[in-house]
């Protein structure tokens, strides 16, 4: 607004201060938003953050408001020395602001709305949602600044897109009347900083935000008055919220990659390692893989690695099993043979297979083998590289080998100088493949760059820094994003899709300081496939619920009442539920009371619920040396351990340690059961696709026991503990043991 004192039309400054002292305030307030400039720049509040769309609450019992309220309380609330920063007095025409912001000068001038409303006074009233616009000019009338005002107060955007704003200079045509034009020329600012960028002759500027977060666009401009350089625009302002597009183009692909569509893709490999990533990225997302997708994608992992022997595809789905926190040299088949899937590549590398050194599969062996080979095979593969460093610098078929092979060798770069020395050469070479658009590859393919954006991250080279023009490797990428934000260009090439979500994570986790496939702190756990079906018998029909194989005459007993004896453990009450069952256990030899009584609300460790299964069999171990690390010969579990290893009806919670002393959860005590009876070869068929999903946390139930879990619950040996709940990763109580122990032995007709 063009302030002139000497114009009563145009100025009106005639302010009725609605101050109220000791009032009751009403109980609706509005809430409008006020921008105070100086000298062409916005001014800053006593913390030193820009005063700009600043929100202001008003109250009072009246309910009505002018700007004056709006005024007072920016002092109130904003300035250094409050409400003493302001003042009015009374003049010819009326009330008049004489000081704002500490200023003195009267050199004043506000709009509402950028110029909408039409204020005649600062008793012009204002309603919810209001934005003021208040200016201490820097020049003297008839040379004071122009108002000026973007298009927009307020945008989102979202990063790596061109933003577009336009901005408008205020004058007044023969009726007084504000009309605005372009304002060319003028740069923008960007948080009190100059940017460089100017609008262009129709007032419009195109801004791209790297990064998220919330911006205070203005502008600045100047103009000769005297011979004098002076401001010859009010600040205007547009704040601008922006999102991270890199991160919503990785979580909608998260998301869109959680149901089953992998499940059928030639890249599937791949996409569950970018989720296993995400999932570390991300570990409070709802975007994971669902129990049904990854348990088909395990399935198909596991048939896929029995199949081929080619190095890239063992390599590929040892980084996917990693990546998921599975031990690939723990992985158990259709037929609950096990498999090492990582001995399968390192006898390959043992015996130089010309195919592990391949420029475009070395970096993947090298990759999955990190953890697992030992120092000659690590340094042969390293050694294999650098002597085929000429193929994979060589960039005339794109940049793929090249930054595969940073990613891969990214961990031995600081310590390793030839390795060093290979990179810094390549490093060069690939950005020079970068074009205009920021994309990298001679085609501008989005799954080149993806790559690239892993492989200079992996180096802790920001991604963002690889610039040509004014476009970097990021803002190249999202060129290239789908207009659904879920996948890249183009879409029938899942490759672009997978390796530009590769790209992205590897970014996120540099950002975090970390490696995309540093797999330290990764969990080991065992794979399953989905056990193979076989053709016995499933029962009777008379509600025996684990049907032996049977000969033909053969009958299973139904099952008796237990004696109701009085129980020898004196924390044994006859009113406890598990009365019944403690004595049955006793009875039998399967359990035994300690120093305590029988104990019954402790926990059951695993070699306790072995060593109750090996009495149960009657079994003997005829093996001496240990199978587990921390298994000592002269412990009172080892036998019992040795046999159930031997057996396949305990694996290691680790490649070589049992952790006897770990307490047993209840989805572990049901895999654990699950093994016994197929040990016994009693026929599980029945039960196996007992459908579980009726409680509310059957998400809980780790992949591994999802089969055995709801054997468990068909069959009616293991209950939910409520019944809406299983609760799989709960401790299971020595009670809670002699109970589903009488459950299954009555089962099989054991009735005493």
């Amino acid at each position: 607004m063009k302030l002139k004192k000497i114009t009563s039309v145009l100025l009106s400054i005639i302010m009725l201060i609605g101050v109220l002292e000791g009032v009751t305030f009403a109980q609706n307030g509005i809430a409008v938003y006020i921008t105070i400039s100086k000298d062409g720049r916005i001014v800053l509040d006593k913390d030193d953050n820009e005063i700009a769309l600043s929100k202001l609450e008003l109250l009072n019992e009246e309910d009505t408001y002018t700007i004056c309220d709006a005024f007072l309380k920016a002092h109130e609330m904003f300035y250094q020395d409050g409400a003493s920063g302001f003042s009015t007095s009374d003049g010819i025409y009326g009330t008049y602001v004489s000081k704002f912001w500490g200023d003195d000068s009267g050199n004043f001038g506000y709009q509402v709305n950028g110029g909408e409303d039409t204020v005649m006074g600062p008793d012009h009233k204002i309603k919810n949602g209001d934005n003021i616009d208040f200016v201490i000019y820097e020049n003297q009338y008839p040379n004071t600044e122009n108002y000026t005002k973007f298009d927009n107060y307020k945008l989102e955007t979202r990063t790596d897109v061109e933003t577009k704003l336009s901005l408008g200079v205020a004058d007044y045509d023969e009726f007084w009347n504000m009309v605005f034009s372009p304002c060319a020329d003028a740069e923008i600012t960007i948080n009190g900083k100059k940017s460089g960028i100017k609008t262009d002759e129709n007032g419009d500027v195109e801004i791209v935000f790297d990064e998220a977060g919330e911006y205070n666009i203005s502008a600045i401009k100047t103009k000769e008055i005297k011979e004098k350089t002076a401001t010859a625009i009010t600040a205007p302002i547009c704040v601008v919220k922006v999102k991270d597009t890199a991160e919503m183009v990785i979580n909608n692909i998260a998301k869109r990659y959680s149901g089953n569509e992998i499940c059928t893709d030639a890249n599937m490999p791949w996409f569950l390692a970018d989720m296993g990533m995400y999932k570390k990225l991300y570990p409070k997302s709802k975007n994971v893989l669902s129990t049904k997708t990854k348990q088909t994608c395990l399935d198909k992992l596991i048939a896929f690695s029995e199949e081929t022997n080619k190095p890239s595809d063992l390599a590929k789905i040892i980084i996917a099993l990693r990546s998921m926190e599975y031990d690939p040299q723990n992985v158990y088949n259709k037929y609950s043979e096990k498999i090492d899937i990582v001995g399968k590549l390192l006898t390959q590398v043992d015996d130089k297979d010309e195919n592990v050194i391949n420029s475009y599969t070395l970096p993947y062996v090298i990759i999955a083998l990190r953890e697992y080979a030992n120092e000659e095979q690590i340094e042969y593969l390293i050694d294999s590289a650098i002597n085929k460093k000429e193929e994979w610098k060589d960039t005339t078929y794109g940049p793929d080998g090249a930054t595969s092979m940073f990613v891969a060798l990214s961990p031995y770069y600081k310590t390793n100088e030839t390795v060093k020395a290979a990179i810094d050469e390549a490093v060069p070479l690939v950005k020079t493949m970068q074009k205009e658009t920021g994309l990298i590859d001679s085609m501008g393919a989005a799954a080149s760059t993806g790559l690239a954006i892993a492989g200079f991250s992996a180096l802790s080279i920001d991604p963002k820094n690889i610039i040509n023009g004014n476009k970097n490797l990021v803002n190249g990428l999202m060129r290239k994003v789908n207009k659904e934000l879920d996948g890249f260009l183009p879409d029938e090439n899942s490759f672009s899709t997978e390796q530009g979500f590769r790209g992205l994570i590897a970014l996120k986790l540099f950002e975090k300081g970390k490696t995309i496939y540093d797999f330290s702190g990764y969990e080991k756990n065992m794979a399953f496939a989905t056990v193979e079906k076989t053709n016995s018998s499933s029962g009777n029909g008379g509600g025996i619920f684990i049907a032996p194989k049977k000969t033909e005459n053969e009958e299973i007993v139904k099952s008796q009442e237990v004696s109701k004896r009085a129980s020898k453990f004196s924390d044994v009450k006859e009113d406890a539920w598990y009365f019944e069952s403690v004595n049955f256990v006793e009875n039998k030899g399967l359990m035994s009371g300690t120093d305590n009584g029988f104990e019954p609300e402790i926990p059951v460790t695993r070699a306790m619920l072995v060593s109750i299964l090996f009495r149960m069999e009657k079994a003997e171990n005829n093996k001496t040396e240990k199978v587990f690390k921390d298994i000592e010969t002269n412990s009172w579990y080892f036998d019992a351990v040795n046999w159930a290893a031997q057996n396949g009806i305990v694996m290691g919670k680790t490649y070589d340690e049992f952790c006897p002393n770990d307490n047993i959860t209840r989805e572990q005590l049901a895999v654990i059961l699950y093994r016994y009876v197929k040990f016994k070869e009693f026929d599980t068929e029945t039960f196996e696709n007992c459908d579980i999903m009726g409680y509310n946390d059957v998400s809980d139930v780790s992949n591994y026991a999802i089969s055995a879990q709801k054997w468990a619950v068909g069959s009616g040996l293991i209950k939910g503990e409520t019944e809406s709940t299983l609760n799989p990763k709960n401790q299971t109580t020595r009670a809670q043991i002699a109970a589903i122990l009488m459950r299954f032995c009555n089962m099989q007709g054991e009735t005493k």
